[in-house]
């Protein structure tokens, strides 16, 4: 397992790349992939302990960051559902594409379209 400081050190790399904007259920897909993507390049995990690592930075960046901050309240709470309910498949859909398991182009307005579907009715 990485050590602490490694985790800290991503974490600051991934707060660098939100440079103090908000995180919001629009952009919270592009920050998982940006995570991804650093800690692929940053570290040598396995793709469990990747995915895992992510998971923590990201949880992190919502639970205890108060220099993050959120357009709504409710924007916390609903991007915790979304991950709560997505973050293992998003993944999952982020490691094929990088493999080229998956034809982004194809699935991209299928993916796009269930998104804001699951996002107007959790909304609602």
């Amino acid at each position: 397992m990485e050590s602490q400081s490694n985790f800290n050190i991503l974490t600051q790399k991934i707060l660098e790349i939100i440079n103090g904007k908000s995180i919001t259920p629009s952009n919270i897909l592009n920050i998982i992939t940006h995570t991804m993507s650093i800690i692929d390049t940053n570290t040598s995990l396995k793709n469990y302990d990747k995915k895992q690592m992510c998971m923590n930075i990201i949880y992190n960046l919502l639970e205890s960051n108060n220099s993050i901050e959120y357009p709504r309240v409710i924007d916390k709470d609903f991007i915790l559902q979304l991950l709560n309910n997505l973050f293992d498949s998003f993944i999952e859909t982020i490691i094929g594409v990088s493999k080229g398991s998956f034809d982004i182009n194809k699935i991209e307005k299928n993916t796009i379209s269930c998104f804001k579907m699951i996002c107007n009715k959790v909304k609602k």
